[in-house]
């Protein structure tokens, strides 16, 4: 892997939930997520994370997510750039 410039993070996050049809409305909550990656880009608004590191990939990442700051729980670093 030659490009990977980033570092790589555990990021627990809350997740909105839907339900089609919903059997007991009080049941429904938002959902704990799990999401390990590069941050590849980070602004005022979100984190961009990709769970995918390619080097024949033009941008290098696949599947990328954009979790918005203010879901996001905790944060641990699992490697140093």
């Amino acid at each position: 892997m030659t490009g990977e410039p980033h570092k790589v993070v555990l990021i627990e996050w809350e997740d909105a939930t839907y339900e089609l049809d919903p059997q007991n409305i009080d049941e429904i909550r938002t959902q704990m997520v799990r999401t390990v990656g590069w941050i590849v880009r980070e602004d005022d608004d979100a984190m961009i994370v990709a769970s995918e590191y390619n080097d024949g990939v033009k941008s290098g990442y696949r599947q990328v997510t954009a979790i918005p700051h203010l879901m996001v729980r905790k944060i641990v670093q699992l490697r140093k750039k």
